[in-house]
């Protein structure tokens, strides 16, 4: 969980491991399906961060000034 335009995600990393043991807290508890980590990362402000920048990588990989002329 990386974002790639600022090169930051350890706070990404932080969030979405909380999260996932409160899932897992939650399955172990009550049956809770593991699904819900999805939508709890989806809903969170790391799944909002990573969504604005999903496809920024994709332009860069032809290198810095071809991605800037397209």
């Amino acid at each position: 969980m990386v974002d790639t335009v600022a090169l930051k995600g350890v706070h990404h990393c932080i969030q979405s491991g909380m999260l996932a043991a409160e899932a897992i807290y939650a399955h172990l508890k009550d049956g809770t399906p593991l699904e819900k980590y999805e939508k709890a990362i989806a809903d969170s402000s790391t799944g909002k961060e990573l969504w604005e920048v999903r496809n920024t990588r994709q332009p860069f990989q032809k290198g810095f000034i071809k991605a800037g002329r397209s």
